[in-house]
């Protein structure tokens, strides 16, 4: 709970800095001017993968809701929670991309800090560091329970806690070997990097936050139930996002922008 506070205080620290000091920093480098554009088709599709990847951050409710105490582990209490959190995220989101863009137009990056240059920016930098240090995404969750589903056909919750702690730094070490790997090629910054997390975010994450829930609700529930249509509407949109991220890509290695 303590490391979450902390990572929406450094996120908060960042929307601050982009929507007060983007302005600045964009009036300075003479760069807030120009033609602003309102809707990039191709840049859309482009794009499509990579926010479908951030929407996997929405399984984590369900570890929130499961550690959440007997009072609040209801329906109707998490309704409430899950439409404040997501109006309070998506309005983060939405006005750091807008003072973002507005800021540095086409020069826009796609990790906003790295338009910051001056040393006084270092700060918030490294808070956005230690936030990303300081917790362990839903894609590694699953990882785990994975290689421990496979591995030994158990629960990873269910192993001592010696074993749980040591296949956790394994883990991590490996993650961090190919990110090493990545900047050691040059394919952790570029158009390259940013095809990867297309490929995950538009197919492995076009599965999991659309086709695969939308499936085990038709197969578990009969016709008649309350979301069974909203259900193939969701399938279809799973369906149409991973053949749009797949042809986006494709279009965007044939034109060269992802050499």
């Amino acid at each position: 709970a303590y490391v979450s506070v902390f990572s929406i205080f450094a996120i908060s620290l960042v929307l601050l800095l982009v929507m007060i000091g983007g302005p600045i920093e964009g009036r300075k480098n003479g760069t807030d001017s120009g033609p602003v554009e309102y809707f990039h088709a191709y840049g859309m599709l482009q794009s499509i993968g990579s926010i479908v990847f951030a929407l996997n951050c929405v399984a984590a409710n369900f570890q929130a809701f499961v550690s959440s105490d007997d009072k609040t582990r209801t329906l109707e209490s998490w309704k409430l929670v899950t439409v404040k959190t997501n109006v309070i995220g998506g309005s983060m989101c939405f006005f750091m991309g807008l003072a973002g863009y507005l800021s540095f137009r086409e020069h826009t990056e796609g990790e906003i800090l790295t338009n910051f240059t001056a040393p006084g920016f270092a700060f918030i930098k490294m808070m956005v560091v230690l936030h990303l240090i300081a917790y362990i995404p839903i894609d590694f969750v699953v990882m785990r329970y994975s290689v421990v589903k496979i591995a030994l056909g158990v629960k990873a919750e269910n192993l001592a806690t010696l074993y749980h702690v040591s296949l956790t730094v394994v883990l991590l070490i490996l993650a961090l070997v190919v990110v090493i790997v990545l900047l050691a090629t040059g394919y952790s910054s570029g158009e390259a990097f940013s095809l990867i997390l297309d490929f995950s975010g538009g197919i492995a994450g076009g599965f999991i936050s659309f086709l695969l829930p939308g499936i085990i609700y038709l197969k578990l529930m009969p016709p008649d139930s309350q979301y069974y249509t909203a259900a193939k509407c969701i399938i279809a949109f799973g369906v149409s996002v991973t053949v749009s991220v797949i042809t986006g890509t494709a279009l965007s290695v044939k034109s060269g922008d992802g050499a």
